[in-house]
């Protein structure tokens, strides 16, 4: 014969009752996609969140006072407006190393830029949404929310070796029509005087006596 299970002490027709826990958890999650929403539609911005009134933060949990007044018996609004603040990182950086971000985080701003393309991020990190920030050359997890964000994978090690070639060619290029302009004023100063001759010199084109080096 089987044992009866254990059924919850209620009355008929009633629903069973959320213990604090669940109802916090879930007042939570509300709370939060609400705040996003908020910031994502530019109602709200992150540094106002601490500015809040209890009204308006218990709004954001879909909470409202019952007949008396009263709110429910866990809801600390001053502690959730705290911790949904907390959750928001609207700045920092932490380019070319590994990013300080948590379970929980909602990011709207920093720099999270790393060195190489294809570089993955914060691989213990699960729960994140982001909403914003530069993250070049960073790949999020899979279980991540994105929203935002500058995501670009960058070659910066070629970018920086096309740079360098480009300036040693424009001052290869430089020196060389110096050298040209020198060579072209040697012809006149031999006609007019032939102790004289024009050389480049640190980059300055200068007029020595014949077969002295420059200073």
């Amino acid at each position: 014969m089987t044992e009866p299970k254990d059924i919850p002490n209620e009355e008929p027709g009633e629903e069973p009752k959320a213990t604090d826990a669940e109802a916090v958890a879930a007042a939570w999650t509300v709370g939060k996609n609400a705040t996003i929403d908020a910031i994502v539609g530019g109602r709200l911005r992150p540094e106002q969140i601490q500015k809040l009134d209890e009204p308006s933060v218990a709004a954001l949990f879909g909470l409202k006072a019952d007949k008396n007044g009263n709110m429910s018996s866990w809801w600390d609004w001053e502690a959730t407006r705290e911790k949904l603040a907390s959750i928001f990182v609207t700045c920092g950086n932490w380019s070319w190393r590994e990013p300080e971000l948590q379970d929980g985080d909602v990011v709207t701003g920093g720099n999270f830029s790393q060195e190489r393309p294809g570089t993955v991020i914060c691989k213990d990190v699960k729960d994140q949404t982001i909403l914003g920030g530069n993250f070049t050359n960073c790949v999020a997890q899979p279980t991540w929310i994105v929203k935002g964000g500058n995501w670009n994978q960058v070659d910066l090690a070629a970018l920086d070796a096309a740079e360098a070639a480009e300036k040693a060619a424009k001052a290869t290029a430089l020196e060389a029509d110096r050298v040209k302009v020198a060579d072209a004023l040697n012809a006149p100063l031999a006609t007019a005087t032939k102790d004289m001759t024009a050389v480049v010199k640190d980059g300055q084109i200068v007029v020595v006596k014949t077969g002295e080096v420059p200073k």
